[in-house]
Parts: structure tokens; C-alpha cells; sequence
């Protein structure tokens, strides 16, 4: 059939290696964007909410970039209603992975 003649064969078809180096990759060294993404995701899944709703991918993008380290620098990006909420949730994250890059726990 036409549809299975675009199929690689077995010489053209990537190696197990090749397919799964850039899942290894990424499993190898989490990026704060990476858990802030899996944290807003978690967090949606709670409130019922659209991941957007919850912090929107600007917010995420800022707080990597700026990584606040208190709720006062979080409300500068999130707003301060929203930042005393979430603070205590997004700063350990900042806290966890700055720690991660020096070394210190």
C-alpha cells in the first residue's frame, strides 16, 4: 500500500539510543522553567483550572529569568495577591534550584 511505502525499514529506523537520548537528556538535569512547569500543571489539576489560569507562561518565563527569592520579588511578576497565595509553593522551587547550581541543599 502507498501508506506503508513512507515507512523506514529497518536500516533507515533510528537506534533505541538515538530516540531515547533526548529523553535521558532532559531526566538528567531538570530546568527551573521544567519544574515550574510541572508545578502549575500539578497546581491546575487542584483548582480544576487551565494551567494558563493558575501562571501564565510569561510569569514562568520572568520568574526563571529573575528568580525571586522573596514575596515582595514574586509580586513584581505575579502580582501581590496572587504572590502572597503562591509564594510559599514557587519560592522553595527558586530556593531548590538555585541551591541545586551551587551545590548547597
Amino acid at each position: 500500500s502507498g501508506l506503508l511505502a513512507d515507512l523506514p525499514t529497518s536500516d533507515e529506523a533510528p537506534t533505541s539510543a538515538a530516540v531515547l537520548a533526548p529523553i535521558a537528556h532532559r531526566e538528567a538535569k531538570p530546568t527551573l522553567h521544567g519544574q515550574l512547569v510541572n508545578w502549575r500543571a500539578v497546581r491546575a489539576r487542584q483548582l480544576r483550572q487551565l494551567p494558563k489560569v493558575v501562571c501564565s507562561d510569561r510569569e514562568l518565563t520572568e520568574i526563571e529569568q529573575t528568580q525571586p527569592d522573596t514575596v515582595e520579588a514574586l509580586a513584581e511578576i505575579i502580582g501581590s495577591l496572587t504572590a502572597k497565595q503562591l509564594a510559599s509553593e514557587i519560592l522553595p522551587i527558586v530556593a531548590s534550584f538555585k541551591n541545586s547550581l551551587s551545590g548547597t541543599k
